[in-house]
Protein backbone atom coordinates (compact mmCIF):
# COMPACT_ATOMS: atom_id res chain seq x y z
CA UNK A 1 0.00 0.00 0.00
CA UNK A 2 1.40 3.25 -0.72
CA UNK A 3 1.93 6.29 1.52
CA UNK A 4 -1.45 8.49 -0.37
CA UNK A 5 -3.61 5.64 0.17
CA UNK A 6 -2.36 4.71 3.78
CA UNK A 7 -2.57 8.41 4.46
CA UNK A 8 -6.35 8.53 3.74
CA UNK A 9 -7.27 4.91 5.86
CA UNK A 10 -5.31 6.40 8.23
CA UNK A 11 -5.37 10.01 8.94
CA UNK A 12 -4.89 10.03 12.65
CA UNK A 13 -1.79 7.45 12.71
CA UNK A 14 -0.02 9.98 9.99
CA UNK A 15 -0.90 13.14 12.31
CA UNK A 16 0.40 11.26 14.88
CA UNK A 17 3.64 10.43 13.16
CA UNK A 18 4.62 13.56 11.45
CA UNK A 19 2.68 16.65 12.89
CA UNK A 20 2.98 15.74 16.25
CA UNK A 21 6.05 13.91 16.47
CA UNK A 22 7.87 17.31 14.37
CA UNK A 23 6.58 19.43 17.12
CA UNK A 24 8.19 17.24 19.97
CA UNK A 25 10.95 17.51 17.40
CA UNK A 26 11.15 20.92 17.48
CA UNK A 27 10.63 21.34 20.76
CA UNK A 28 13.61 19.19 21.95
CA UNK A 29 16.11 21.08 19.55
CA UNK A 30 15.41 23.89 21.29
CA UNK A 31 16.01 22.50 24.53
CA UNK A 32 19.10 21.43 23.45
CA UNK A 33 20.73 24.13 21.74
CA UNK A 34 20.12 22.06 18.29
CA UNK A 35 20.02 24.59 15.37
CA UNK A 36 20.23 22.98 12.18
CA UNK A 37 17.50 20.47 10.24
CA UNK A 38 17.58 18.94 6.92
CA UNK A 39 14.05 18.16 6.48
CA UNK A 40 13.21 15.29 3.99
CA UNK A 41 9.88 16.66 2.19
CA UNK A 42 7.72 15.50 -0.92
CA UNK A 43 7.02 16.48 -4.60
CA UNK A 44 3.95 15.79 -3.14
CA UNK A 45 3.66 19.30 -2.10
CA UNK A 46 2.74 20.48 -5.71
CA UNK A 47 -0.44 18.85 -6.02
CA UNK A 48 0.15 18.53 -9.93
CA UNK A 49 2.19 21.25 -10.88
CA UNK A 50 5.20 20.38 -13.10
CA UNK A 51 8.59 22.31 -13.04
CA UNK A 52 7.45 24.33 -9.88
CA UNK A 53 10.26 26.30 -8.86
CA UNK A 54 10.42 26.39 -4.61
CA UNK A 55 9.35 29.95 -4.55
CA UNK A 56 6.20 28.70 -4.98
CA UNK A 57 3.60 30.15 -2.01
CA UNK A 58 0.65 28.41 -2.49
CA UNK A 59 1.34 24.85 -1.52
CA UNK A 60 -2.26 22.46 -1.62
CA UNK A 61 -1.56 18.49 -1.11
CA UNK A 62 -3.92 15.88 -3.10
CA UNK A 63 -3.54 13.93 -0.09
CA UNK A 64 -3.31 13.83 4.01
CA UNK A 65 0.24 12.53 3.49
CA UNK A 66 1.35 15.14 1.35
CA UNK A 67 -0.92 17.91 3.27
CA UNK A 68 1.29 16.51 6.51
CA UNK A 69 4.50 17.36 4.80
CA UNK A 70 3.07 20.86 4.12
CA UNK A 71 2.47 21.26 7.80
CA UNK A 72 5.85 20.46 8.53
CA UNK A 73 7.38 22.70 6.20
CA UNK A 74 5.54 25.41 8.03
CA UNK A 75 6.42 24.22 11.55
CA UNK A 76 9.97 24.69 10.38
CA UNK A 77 9.56 28.21 9.15
CA UNK A 78 7.81 29.37 12.30
CA UNK A 79 10.25 27.68 14.39
CA UNK A 80 13.26 29.02 12.34
CA UNK A 81 11.91 32.57 12.71
CA UNK A 82 11.11 32.26 16.24
CA UNK A 83 14.39 30.47 17.86
CA UNK A 84 16.79 31.08 14.63
CA UNK A 85 17.32 27.32 13.39
CA UNK A 86 18.64 26.89 10.22
CA UNK A 87 16.98 24.60 7.96
CA UNK A 88 17.21 22.66 4.72
CA UNK A 89 14.25 20.97 3.17
CA UNK A 90 14.68 19.05 0.83
CA UNK A 91 11.50 18.14 -1.36
CA UNK A 92 12.28 14.85 -2.95
CA UNK A 93 11.01 13.36 -5.98
CA UNK A 94 10.86 10.04 -6.67
CA UNK A 95 13.73 7.86 -5.17
CA UNK A 96 14.36 4.71 -6.69
CA UNK A 97 17.51 2.01 -7.76
CA UNK A 98 20.13 0.30 -5.41
CA UNK A 99 23.44 -0.17 -5.03
CA UNK A 100 24.81 -3.56 -5.64
CA UNK A 101 28.46 -3.47 -4.87
CA UNK A 102 29.89 -3.94 -1.96
CA UNK A 103 27.69 -1.54 -0.12
CA UNK A 104 24.58 -3.86 -1.09
CA UNK A 105 22.24 -1.27 -0.34
CA UNK A 106 18.61 -1.69 -1.82
CA UNK A 107 14.93 -2.34 -0.33
CA UNK A 108 13.54 -5.56 1.39
CA UNK A 109 12.22 -8.74 -0.53
CA UNK A 110 8.79 -7.11 -1.15
CA UNK A 111 8.13 -4.56 -3.88
CA UNK A 112 6.12 -2.39 -1.04
CA UNK A 113 4.90 0.99 -3.12
CA UNK A 114 8.11 1.40 -5.21
CA UNK A 115 6.61 1.41 -8.90
CA UNK A 116 9.91 0.21 -10.90
CA UNK A 117 10.25 -2.50 -8.23
CA UNK A 118 6.68 -3.47 -8.92
CA UNK A 119 6.91 -3.45 -12.58
CA UNK A 120 9.98 -5.76 -12.76
CA UNK A 121 8.40 -7.98 -10.06
CA UNK A 122 5.28 -8.65 -12.00
CA UNK A 123 7.82 -9.76 -15.42
CA UNK A 124 10.06 -11.98 -13.63
CA UNK A 125 7.60 -13.91 -11.51
CA UNK A 126 4.67 -13.22 -13.93
CA UNK A 127 2.29 -11.55 -11.43
CA UNK A 128 -0.61 -8.90 -12.13
CA UNK A 129 0.35 -5.64 -12.69
CA UNK A 130 -2.39 -3.52 -10.96
CA UNK A 131 -1.62 0.36 -13.00
CA UNK A 132 -3.84 3.03 -11.27
CA UNK A 133 -5.87 4.87 -14.17
CA UNK A 134 -4.92 5.47 -17.77
CA UNK A 135 -6.71 8.22 -17.89
CA UNK A 136 -4.58 10.90 -16.64
CA UNK A 137 -3.74 13.88 -18.51
CA UNK A 138 -0.68 12.88 -19.88
CA UNK A 139 0.50 11.95 -23.34
CA UNK A 140 -0.35 8.32 -22.81
CA UNK A 141 -3.03 8.67 -19.85
CA UNK A 142 -0.58 6.85 -17.37
CA UNK A 143 1.05 8.98 -14.48
CA UNK A 144 4.39 10.85 -15.27
CA UNK A 145 7.28 10.71 -12.58
CA UNK A 146 10.27 12.08 -11.87
CA UNK A 147 13.24 9.46 -10.72
CA UNK A 148 16.31 9.85 -8.59
CA UNK A 149 19.17 7.42 -7.45
CA UNK A 150 19.90 7.26 -3.73
CA UNK A 151 23.10 7.92 -4.04
CA UNK A 152 22.82 10.78 -6.14
CA UNK A 153 21.03 12.14 -2.68
CA UNK A 154 23.43 11.54 -0.07
CA UNK A 155 26.64 12.70 -2.23
CA UNK A 156 24.35 15.93 -2.21
CA UNK A 157 23.49 16.11 1.38
CA UNK A 158 26.58 15.44 2.40
CA UNK A 159 27.52 18.90 0.56
CA UNK A 160 24.64 21.06 2.03
CA UNK A 161 25.46 19.63 5.66
CA UNK A 162 28.87 22.66 4.76
CA UNK A 163 27.02 24.71 4.60
CA UNK A 164 25.00 24.47 7.98
CA UNK A 165 28.80 25.80 9.51
CA UNK A 166 28.30 29.44 7.93
CA UNK A 167 25.41 30.22 10.29
CA UNK A 168 22.54 31.33 8.52
CA UNK A 169 21.24 28.87 6.12
CA UNK A 170 17.56 28.31 5.09
CA UNK A 171 16.59 26.93 2.33
CA UNK A 172 14.06 24.57 0.22
CA UNK A 173 15.38 22.63 -2.61
CA UNK A 174 13.94 20.23 -5.20
CA UNK A 175 15.67 17.24 -6.04
CA UNK A 176 14.25 15.10 -8.86
CA UNK A 177 16.51 14.25 -12.35
CA UNK A 178 14.48 16.88 -13.91
CA UNK A 179 13.11 14.35 -16.51
CA UNK A 180 9.60 12.55 -16.68
CA UNK A 181 8.80 9.13 -17.31
CA UNK A 182 5.01 7.82 -17.52
CA UNK A 183 4.36 4.47 -16.11
CA UNK A 184 4.00 2.87 -19.58
CA UNK A 185 7.07 4.14 -20.23
CA UNK A 186 8.57 2.58 -17.58
CA UNK A 187 6.75 -0.97 -18.25
CA UNK A 188 8.41 -0.72 -21.84
CA UNK A 189 11.92 -0.22 -20.63
CA UNK A 190 11.52 -2.44 -17.74
CA UNK A 191 10.66 -5.41 -20.83
CA UNK A 192 13.71 -4.36 -22.92
CA UNK A 193 15.82 -5.32 -19.54
CA UNK A 194 14.14 -8.63 -18.83
CA UNK A 195 13.91 -9.25 -22.31
CA UNK A 196 10.54 -11.27 -21.50
CA UNK A 197 7.55 -9.64 -23.65
CA UNK A 198 4.58 -11.51 -21.38
CA UNK A 199 3.08 -9.19 -18.81
CA UNK A 200 -0.49 -9.76 -17.10
CA UNK A 201 -1.77 -5.79 -17.06
CA UNK A 202 -4.48 -4.85 -15.03
CA UNK A 203 -6.16 -1.65 -15.53
CA UNK A 204 -7.96 -0.40 -11.82
CA UNK A 205 -9.73 3.10 -11.36
CA UNK A 206 -7.59 6.46 -10.26
CA UNK A 207 -5.56 6.24 -7.26
CA UNK A 208 -7.57 9.39 -5.04
CA UNK A 209 -4.56 11.77 -4.59
CA UNK A 210 -2.22 11.01 -7.38
CA UNK A 211 -1.31 13.74 -9.58
CA UNK A 212 -0.55 13.05 -12.98
CA UNK A 213 2.57 14.27 -13.65
CA UNK A 214 4.84 15.44 -11.29
CA UNK A 215 8.61 16.81 -12.45
CA UNK A 216 11.05 18.57 -10.48
CA UNK A 217 12.45 22.12 -11.46
CA UNK A 218 16.61 21.31 -10.39
CA UNK A 219 17.25 25.44 -11.29
CA UNK A 220 17.96 26.11 -7.52
CA UNK A 221 19.90 22.32 -6.40
CA UNK A 222 22.12 22.92 -9.54
CA UNK A 223 23.35 26.20 -7.47
CA UNK A 224 24.55 24.00 -4.88
CA UNK A 225 26.20 21.47 -6.96
CA UNK A 226 23.34 18.86 -7.68
CA UNK A 227 24.39 16.29 -9.79
CA UNK A 228 21.81 13.78 -11.37
CA UNK A 229 25.18 11.46 -12.20
CA UNK A 230 23.60 8.22 -11.16
CA UNK A 231 20.00 9.37 -11.59
CA UNK A 232 19.75 8.41 -15.43
CA UNK A 233 16.55 5.94 -16.15
CA UNK A 234 18.12 3.11 -17.03
CA UNK A 235 20.81 3.29 -14.51
CA UNK A 236 17.56 3.26 -11.73
CA UNK A 237 16.00 0.32 -13.50
CA UNK A 238 19.39 -1.57 -14.37
CA UNK A 239 20.65 -1.02 -10.29
CA UNK A 240 16.50 -2.12 -9.27
CA UNK A 241 17.07 -5.12 -11.62
CA UNK A 242 20.08 -6.55 -10.23
CA UNK A 243 19.39 -5.98 -6.57
CA UNK A 244 15.85 -8.07 -7.56
CA UNK A 245 18.09 -10.98 -8.69
CA UNK A 246 20.48 -11.08 -6.13
CA UNK A 247 18.22 -10.83 -3.18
Amino acid sequence: MSHITDSFEQKNKYKINNELASGNLFKAMKLNYCKNIIFSSSCLVYRNKTNQPESKKKLIGLSPYAKNKIIIEKKILEYSKKFKFNYCILRFFNVAGALVGSEKIGFGRKAGNRIIPIILDSILNNKKLFINGTDHKTNDGTCVRDFVHPIDLVIFIEKLIKYFDNGDFKEVINLGSGYGFSIKQLINLCIKKTNIKKLIVKINDKRKGDAPILIANVTKAKKFGWSIANSNINNIINSTYDWIKKN
